[in-house]
């Protein structure tokens, strides 16, 4: 079974002029509250940002949750729909009314 693993990726736009670009990962942070800081610092978006202007932390800095195996034999054997049913088998009737999924 993978492992999964969460982080924060912190984006640029790689048309530093009109930002009509693509959205490349410039780094990775464990916290969100340093993604964040670093998104916020002059120093980046001084020099990330669109024509110098300052990035919104909503807009470039995301969460992602990826899994992470241990082996060849592990990632064939992964079945991500197999995950999701033993984790709504989990659940309870109440729980599973309460966000909505059919009981």
């Amino acid at each position: 079974m993978p492992v999964t693993i969460k982080y924060y990726e912190l984006t640029y736009n790689t048309d530093g002029v009109e930002g009509r670009g693509a959205d490349k990962v410039h780094a990775r942070f464990v916290n969100n509250v340093d993604a964040i800081a670093v998104c916020n610092d002059q120093r980046y978006w001084g020099k990330y940002g669109v024509m110098g202007t300052r990035y919104d932390p909503k807009n470039q800095v995301r969460e992602v949750c990826a899994p992470l195996f241990e082996s060849v034999a592990d990632f064939w054997n992964y079945d991500e729909d197999e995950v999701k049913k033993r984790a709504l088998a989990k659940l309870t009737d109440a729980e599973k009314k309460a966000l909505g999924l059919p009981l």
